[in-house]
């Protein structure tokens, strides 16, 4: 058999790709830790990026290691959908059923009603292998809203941050304290710029909604007079 028409197909294809029609570069393997999931019954959860089978696929109950840590079996306490990307619990897992939660399907309810209220023990922390072919999309710098504050990190001047919103950002949902999500944004800016002394009060409040969190704005923020503020209401 003649080879002209592989050649062909060959050279049709790497025009293709030179277009920017299709990539002939081999994608490379990325891993994602700590991905956290909550599973309601049976039904699938979605996962950040397709897994990889041949590669390991875990589940924790604990995003550090504790001495009361486990890690579930596949199988026995999940099933992995790797075409679509999802996790489920099976009929007999021992991981917890978020619909069990006090909270599950609950609406516009008050968090003081319910003592121990949590989310925390319903978490699961995957970690799998991917091949990344969908890329988060990248907001564009706002630098240029932030002049004076970045003028005064950079100066090694006092910076003051407050985050502002509801329980997640109060810390609820974090088994640390310091992995409270502003905690390590604040923790990560002293680093980038360690002459300033950068200060972040928590000026959250759970349950709260926009509604409640307008009312608190003079006493939470305004007063305190921050060079920067962190907002996060609504975060499920």
């Amino acid at each position: 058999m003649s080879s002209k028409p592989y050649l062909f197909l060959w050279v049709l294809a790497l025009a293709a790709a030179q277009a920017g029609c299709v990539s002939l570069k081999r994608q490379k393997m990325e891993r994602s830790e700590w991905e956290s999931v909550v599973l309601i019954g049976e039904a699938p959860a979605s996962l950040a990026h397709l897994p990889v089978r041949e590669q390991p696929f875990v589940v924790r109950n604990r995003y550090l290691p504790k001495p009361d840590g486990r890690q579930y079996e596949e199988g026995r306490d999940f099933v992995v959908d790797y075409a679509a990307g999802s996790l489920r619990r099976t009929a007999r897992s021992r991981i917890p059923d978020f619909g069990t939660n006090v909270l599950y399907g609950k609406e516009d309810f008050n968090h003081g009603q319910f003592p121990g209220y949590g989310n925390g023990d319903f978490f699961v922390f995957v970690d799998y292998s991917f091949f990344a072919t969908n890329y988060w999309p990248v907001q564009q710098r706002q630098i240029q809203m932030l002049k004076r504050t970045r003028e005064k990190l950079r100066a090694g001047e006092p910076v003051k941050i407050v985050a502002f919103g509801d329980s997640i950002t109060a810390g609820g949902e974090a088994t640390q304290p310091s992995l409270i999500f502003w905690w390590r944004w604040a923790d990560e800016l002293q680093r980038k710029y360690p002459r300033a002394t950068i200060t972040a009060l928590n000026g959250a409040t759970g349950g709260d909604s926009t509604v409640q969190g307008l009312e608190r704005l003079p006493a939470k923020v305004l007063k305190e007079q921050p060079d920067l503020v962190l907002v996060a209401f609504g975060v499920i």
